[in-house]
């Protein structure tokens, strides 16, 4: 990188990745020097003082204590000694490299003149996508004014979302936060940027104005743009910068915004050569503060040192010693205070030197590498502002592998969270620049551009969101709203590269429901889904479930196992699988504080070759052992386990013998995983399956399942299989309502008194229309009363016409109920909560989710008699391909009322 990310006590530039900026010349008569007063009032005789000392003040910010002053650096020691200044140091420009358009790398500034058969490939497609002329391989600019385009634009569809915007995508659940919120013009972002392009048509509707910060040409102060009137009602975006941030916050038409009926104004601080002084981008922000904005987006940032900063004057030769106390950054932390004690929530890029920010003796390093031509030496702890500051919201940046883009800066404690910035380390393979992030440009169109300062506007949008939903709550809770609904991608609940993970656009209507204290989810880019999870003797929980993310190159799964603490928030999570394929099925906390985890392990689904998993992990997710059980040729899955008084396990599962009959197999097992005995069920002409095995009160177990009877396998029974503690039959039972209805046991409960509340399903088969060639499969929820000697006491049915839906899992309640969660499809598949006393009578019945697919599979008491509930969440992407993550949900006893 080349200083993208330039010094904090200098300047601010934009950060983005594929912009290089080149040092100015320092004026060999005046510099511009930034002074701090040691409060926030400006004597009224400074300005005299200055001027008798040959210097002028050109900027007074009276909110927060700082002048601008024009002057020569022997001017510097002669304002320290002034009572009450705090500290003084030069500002000198530092410009973007002298490009028309942006580009999508830094390194190449690609054009017509040099382009390459893969860049004409890119410039014809883009040609067919949309009406402008298009002068730059990778920006759609301003259209040729003498000249209509070729294809008048069509109505304002967003078909350039739905091609290209995979990372507004990732932020919005692909789509579903806009059926929620997208914002209103109640709640305002302010875009501290290059402006915007007000004739932009995916921008208009939003636009609410905005103030021009660039000074008027003036080779005083350094401002060399003629073409700068200093225009207050200027916004217009020379760079295109400002408009591709704009685009992405609101973004209204061919491009989508994550928020895009949210109100933005602009603050336009950059000009032309893509450089402001400190105290002009002081000046935006307390400027967007008064005007009320509710969100600051800041895609700009520097650099600073605690110790000591040197300066020379390349004309005299004079060293200074600026001191400790750097100006630019004292009036940078008074405004960002400005603004979050007004209630403004801010948000900040992390950076694109791709340092580790946290690391002072790293920072210092790279600030003397890039800026020793310019006369300064730094000596001391450097940092990265405003990241480092109180009440601002650092972004880093990942591509489109939720990986840490190649240029992002991170740190512990640095980044607070982390959104798609796009990616170029494809270049040069394929469509290589669809890694990178697409939205509205300058000269009402469209580009590509990676950075972190695209990733910031995702988080400024979503600050929005939840102000619109919660109110104006203050930024510290909108920063908690933030960080505790991101998903986490990292290693560890709040790591070094993502903060607390991926920001997202909240989903779930209002929030949360009242009854519900947090909701999580865990996955990537491919498929994950949660199967179990219990609360764990240290207050936290542990789940399992299947994720196929990091074996996708093999189209293999793994069994994915999270840790969290009370909160939700990621402990660690652990990957268990190698070159097969496997699914994970339950996991238990064992006495010594570590776990046990069921699940299969196979070749894969062509060899039909499945063995029965375990393994045991220690507290922190280490293996401590792992083990299949299964014969060659031989199919076994497995399905639930429970710890036994001895300290060994039993395990349920299925196993296949002579080609295609099922048996129930049951394994005991010690401490350590070997073999004790095992146990198989089986009958004359029928097929046994089991779903679970639960200890009961006399020291024995119960199995329930399905039982498959007849050769045509046309008779689904439930079925239940009570045995003593050495797997020796007690009695069985089988349950059946017909032969066109497939009924199957989900789960079991024993009740006081030593009888069982039994779930199930009932599968049938219906015609919805009388016109339908084939019948849907439909699934009723069945639940019943079963006594100790497996007599039915009672029986109940949910059944509604045209719904599928189940129950999978249940518990007892505090009150003496029961509590079950499924799913149902009344609409979209939504989790599925229903309350049933030991009556079988309905007490409660209520759904959550919103236009995404969810499913509970498992719930679990908690000791403050709420809920812990695991599923999935996700969609059904075109293709046949889907997107579904682990969700994990905590209730409290609220749910139940």
């Amino acid at each position: 990188m080349k200083r993208m990310f330039t010094c904090f006590m200098i300047t601010f530039t934009l950060i983005l990745s594929t912009i290089p900026v080149a040092s100015a010349a320092v004026n060999q008569k005046t510099i511009l020097l930034t002074v701090v007063m040691t409060g926030n009032q400006v004597p009224v005789d400074f300005a005299t003082y200055v001027q008798k000392n040959g210097g002028k003040v050109t900027k007074q910010l009276s909110q927060i204590g700082t002048v601008q002053v024009q002057g020569t650096a022997s001017l510097i020691p002669i304002l320290q000694k002034y009572t009450g200044v705090k500290s003084v140091g030069p500002t000198i420009k530092m410009n973007l490299s002298d490009t028309k358009t942006v580009i999508a790398n830094e390194a190449n500034a690609a054009s017509t003149n040099s382009i390459t058969k893969q860049h004409l490939d890119f410039f014809n497609k883009f040609q067919k996508i949309l009406p402008y002329d298009t002068r730059n391989i990778f920006s759609i600019t301003h259209p040729d004014p003498t000249k209509p385009p070729e294809h008048e634009p069509g109505p304002a569809e967003p078909d350039l979302y739905n091609s290209f915007q995979w990372d507004i995508k990732r932020v919005t659940h692909n789509g579903a936060s806009f059926s929620v919120s997208k914002g209103n013009h109640d709640v305002v972002v302010g875009i501290i940027d290059s402006g915007v392009d007000t004739q932009h048509p995916d921008l208009q509707a939003n636009f609410l104005g905005g103030k021009n910060f660039v000074p008027a040409f003036d080779n005083g102060i350094g401002q060399d743009d003629p073409n700068e009137t200093g225009d207050p009602n200027d916004f217009e975006d020379r760079l295109g910068h400002g408009t591709h941030v704009a685009g992405t916050i609101a973004g209204n038409g061919r491009i989508l915004g994550v928020a895009p009926e949210t109100g933005y104004k602009v603050y336009r601080v950059f000009g032309a050569n893509g450089s402001a002084s400190t105290s002009t981008v002081a000046n935006a922000i307390i400027s967007a503060t008064n005007d009320g904005v509710d969100v600051i987006s800041m895609s700009l940032g520097g650099y600073s040192v605690f110790g000591q900063i040197f300066y020379t004057d390349p004309v005299t030769g004079q060293k200074y010693n600026l001191g400790n106390e750097v100006a630019d950054f004292q009036i940078y932390k008074r405004a960002v205070k400005y603004a979050v004690d007004h209630g403004v929530t801010v948000v900040a890029a992390a950076g694109n030197e791709h340092l580790n920010a946290t690391n002072k003796a790293e920072v210092t390093k790279y600030l003397n590498h890039e800026f020793a031509m310019d006369g300064y030496q730094f000596v001391g702890a450097g940092f990265e502002a405003p990241g480092s500051l109180p009440g601002v919201i650092t972004v880093s940046a990942t591509g489109p592998e939720d990986m840490i883009a190649s240029y992002s800066n991170y740190g512990a404690g640095f980044v607070d969270v982390t959104a798609p910035g796009g990616d170029f380390q494809r270049e040069g393979h394929g469509d290589w620049y669809e890694d990178m992030n697409f939205s509205s440009y300058k000269g009402q169109g469209y580009a590509y551009m990676a950075g972190t300062s695209m990733a910031t506007p995702k988080v400024s949008a979503v600050a929005a969101l939840f102000i619109a939903q919660n109110g104006k709550v203050g930024p510290k809770k909108i920063a908690q709203l933030i960080t505790a609904s991101a998903q986490d991608i990292g290693k560890q609940s709040i790591d070094e590269l993502y903060g607390s993970g991926m920001v997202q656009a909240p989903f779930t209507p209002e929030n949360l429901p009242i009854e519900v204290d947090w909701n999580k989810q865990f996955g990537g880019i491919h498929p994950e889904s949660g199967m179990d999870a219990h609360q764990t003797k240290d207050g936290g929980y542990i789940s399992v479930g299947n994720s196929e993310t990091y074996n996708h190159l093999r189209g293999d799964s793994d069994i994915f196992v999270v840790k969290t603490g009370p909160d939700g928030r990621t402990e660690w999570r652990k990957n268990l699988g190698s070159d097969r394929w496997e699914l994970g099925h339950s996991i238990m906390e064992t006495k010594d504080g570590g776990y046990m985890v069921l699940g299969d392990s196979g070749k894969n689904e062509v060899d039909q070759k499945l063995d029965i998993y375990i393994s045991k992990l220690s507290a922190d997710g280490t293996v401590e052992w792992e083990k299949t059980y299964g014969k060659q040729g031989v199919y076994e899955s497995g399905g639930s386990v429970v710890e036994t008084a001895d300290g060994g396990y039993l395990i349920s599962a299925n196993k296949v013998v002579e080609g295609s009959k099922n048996e129930i197999y049951l394994l005991k097992i010690d401490i350590k995983g070997n073999l004790l005995w095992d146990k198989f069920y089986s009958k004359q002409e029928t097929d046994l399956f089991s779903k679970i095995i639960k200890a009961t009160s006399d020291g024995g177990f119960i199995i329930a399942g399905t039982q498959i009877a007849g050769a045509s396998d046309q008779s689904y029974d439930f079925y239940l299989l009570k045995i003593k503690a050495n797997g020796e039959v007690l009695w069985e039972k089988s349950y059946g309502n017909g032969s066109n209805i497939r009924d199957r046991f989900e789960n079991i409960l024993e009740t006081a008194s030593g009888d069982f509340i039994a779930l199930g399903t009932n599968e049938s088969f219906e015609y919805l229309n009388p016109s339908d060639a084939f019948p849907t499969i439909k699934d009723d929820i069945y639940y019943s009363l079963i006594g100790k000697d497996g007599t039915i006491k009672w029986e109940k049915t949910i059944k509604e016409d045209g719904v599928s839906q189940a129950l999978k899992s249940l518990v007892k309640t505090p009150d003496g109920n029961y509590l079950a969660v499924g799913f149902t499809n009344s609409q979209l598949p939504n989790l599925q909560v229903v309350k049933f006393s030991s009556t079988g009578e309905i007490l409660l019945r209520k759904t959550y989710g919103g236009n995404k697919n969810e499913t509970g599979f498992s719930i679990d008491n908690t000791r403050d008699g709420g809920f812990i509930v695991i599923g999935f969440t996700g969609t059904n992407a075109a293709g046949g391909t889907s997107d579904y993550d682990m969700y994990l949900l905590k209730f409290n006893r609220l749910l139940e009322k």
